[in-house]
């Protein structure tokens, strides 16, 4: 673990604006630590005691079957939060946390952050859209599930996840192996390759490991209406 500095906070979207003073009581409070890959951040039931934010890596949020079998129920990269629900709650965190890959995340003391709520308007409200981020997040993926087909959720995640910013046809990293990123999506690893295969053979997509390029945006959003 190693501590962490207000430059640091800075580089992470959620913290970016607040006041060097709100920063440094919060980087005080803070730690960075390594994950290797499939390490467990926490489990579903142990009580909170942070807020965490990914700096490199990728973390998956998972239920899990008494058979050990995971459901993912999202995969969150660099600058994303997580944790904050069962802060505010006061309640056992609802589901598992778990490196992807070799993750850094930050480590905030959840007891200060709380405290610094009463007197911090714009933390709260930033905390707040999180959270509201988050019940939007779910809502469609609920909702994917239930009208689109698995061509249809993956055609949404790489248009999510297009930068638009890019070039054209400049790949879309999938975020994780086969299996977690089919779990994300509801389908097997089986129906995912073949999946991607139709799209391939189609046109809409090159495909080349966990590198996908858009060929065709618009027959690839003609997928999600």
């Amino acid at each position: 673990m190693s501590n962490v500095s207000i430059q640091d906070l800075r580089t992470i979207p959620f913290f970016a604006g607040l006041p060097d003073r709100l920063l440094g009581i919060i980087a005080k409070a803070s730690v960075e630590k390594p994950y290797e890959k499939e390490m467990v951040v926490f489990l579903k039931g142990d009580l909170p005691k942070a807020l965490f934010a990914v700096v490199a890596g990728t973390v998956r949020l998972a239920c899990q079957s008494p058979k050990g079998e995971e459901k993912v129920i999202d995969l969150l990269g660099p600058g994303r939060l997580f944790g904050e629900s069962a802060l505010f709650l006061d309640s056992p965190y609802p589901c598992m946390a778990a490196a992807t890959t070799p993750v850094r995340l930050l480590q905030i003391d959840g007891r200060v952050l709380l405290g610094l709520l009463d007197e911090s308007p714009v933390l709260m409200r930033r905390l707040a859209a999180n959270l509201s981020q988050g019940i939007v997040n779910v809502v469609r993926t609920i909702e994917d599930y239930r009208t689109l087909r698995p061509h249809g959720r993956l055609a949404r995640f790489l248009l999510d996840e297009r930068d638009d910013a890019q070039p054209a046809h400049a790949p879309v990293t999938l975020p994780a192996t086969k299996h977690v990123f089919a779990s994300l999506l509801g389908i097997t690893p089986e129906s995912l390759s073949r999946v991607i295969r139709d799209l391939a053979e189609a046109g809409v997509i090159e495909n080349r490991g966990r590198s996908v390029s858009i060929l065709d945006g618009h027959r690839l959003a003609a997928l999600v209406c």
